[in-house]
């Protein structure tokens, strides 16, 4: 698979809108609530919305409040020639490291031996995961924060990595698989909240294999926000982990 170009973007998240630190936070676990169902739903879709509001919906460039001049945002070049043909080689590269300080969004999952039905890390069907510990809270991250152009210029691939406790996976999606995993994952279990999300990513992100670097862009933060909402309302890691392993 030739590789045509690559860019880089940064986060959307809003220090306001989601609880965001430089390090994982463990000071309760994220299915404890005291509030109702209802109150929490609101208190969630507040956030969302707020995130949302990160995003320039007036322009199709995302970045209209990022200085033309500043190139902490990310890079786009021409990498045909490059002979470097590994993606992974590609994505510890120096220049495939997304610059500028960002804040990271961590969540905490409580032990798997207090969720209901999941069995332990090292008998699932994860290897990434095997090697975690199933009685104690595992923090969490998911992030979408870059992409490239692939397959001689005839398709985006979007860069997902995702942190569960001390492991790592990261994998090149095209949309596709995002839509797939909507499809298998998402409609028949009723994540709502992502769902919704989801829409805003279909509502703003509809023109039909574009490879429009602004647009690409614009897509690459509205799948970014799908992803912090995916994060947010998983019930266990293993969502997050099916997530990653589809179109992988």
């Amino acid at each position: 698979m030739g590789l045509h170009s690559f860019a880089s973007v940064p986060s959307l998240t809003n220090a306001d809108a989601l609880k965001t630190i430089e390090t994982p936070y463990r000071s309760r676990h994220a299915s404890l609530s005291l509030c109702s169902p209802r109150d929490e739903d609101k208190r969630f879709s507040r956030r969302m919305s707020t995130l949302r509001l990160s995003l320039d919906e007036l322009s199709s460039n995302l970045h209209t409040t990022v200085p033309t001049d500043d190139d902490e945002w990310g890079w786009f070049t021409d990498i045909e020639a490059s002979s470097t043909s590994s993606s992974d080689e590609e994505s510890d590269s120096p220049t495939a490291t997304t610059s500028g300080s960002q804040r990271v969004i961590w969540r905490m999952f409580p032990p798997l031996t207090d969720l209901r039905f999941e069995p332990p890390f090292h008998s699932c069907d994860f290897p990434w995961l095997l090697s975690l510990s199933s009685t104690d809270p595992q923090t969490a991250r998911l992030e979408v924060r870059e992409f490239r152009i692939a397959g001689h210029g005839t398709y985006a691939e979007f860069h997902v990595m995702c942190w569960i406790g001390d492991a790592y996976f990261n994998t090149w999606k095209r949309f596709s698989a995002f839509k797939r995993f909507v499809h298998t994952e998402l409609k028949t279990n009723g994540h709502r909240r992502s769902l919704r999300a989801w829409n805003d990513v279909l509502a703003h992100c509809s023109w039909f294999r574009s490879l429009n670097v602004e647009y690409l862009h614009q897509k690459c933060c509205y799948l970014e926000t799908f992803a912090h909402t995916l994060l947010m309302e998983a019930e266990s890691p293993y969502l997050l982990a099916r997530f990653m392993a589809c179109g992988a």
